[in-house]
């Protein structure tokens, strides 16, 4: 266990703490382990959608036991890593800018548990990708089509089991 509730208001913390690092490696406390799910430009799905740039708010949805979908942000590009050198934005051609579309938005992944740990299905048709490109429906008094998402930062989940995500930062994209 990594904590325990007292009286139903402390919270002890049963690990000890990392020293301060400026190295740029993955620190971990005692009794803690990691393994990578994803990274940019990994196939996620059968269809071969990539995963994005960028991670920020995730959310796991249990399917069944050791099985679920892991919604994931991707929130802005790094311009002289995805492109291999900085670029001003005047200077960006159709291609690069369709590359930094692509890689914005949110991945759906289908993820599951073995003896090693949890891992990514690469074939799933249940993941997929949304990007600044995807059209999407708006239902209700704002029926029609809506094209794309990007500055995914923020989200939330509803009680009910849906996803939000939210923008920030988007007048940096025009």
């Amino acid at each position: 266990h990594l904590f325990s509730q007292k009286n139903n208001h402390t919270t002890e913390w049963n690990f000890k703490g990392l020293v301060f690092s400026s190295g740029d490696d993955l620190n971990l406390a005692s009794g803690f382990s990691y393994n990578i799910l994803a990274k940019t430009g990994d196939v996620i799905s059968h269809k071969g959608d990539l995963f994005g740039y960028c991670c920020d708010f995730t959310h796991f949805i249990e399917i069944a036991p050791k099985l679920g979908l892991l919604w994931v942000n991707h929130e802005y590009v790094v311009d002289n890593l995805l492109h291999g050198g900085p670029v001003k934005n005047k200077d960006k051609n159709r291609a690069m800018v369709d590359l930094e579309r692509s890689m914005v938005g949110a991945s759906v992944i289908e993820i599951y548990q073995d003896k090693f740990g949890w891992k990514l299905d690469s074939s799933s048709r249940k993941s997929f990708r949304i990007d600044a490109t995807t059209e999407m429906p708006l239902v209700g008094p704002i029926a029609g089509k809506a094209v794309g998402t990007f500055a995914n930062c923020s989200g939330g989940s509803t009680p009910w089991g849906t996803v939000l995500s939210c923008e920030e930062n988007v007048r940096g994209f025009y």
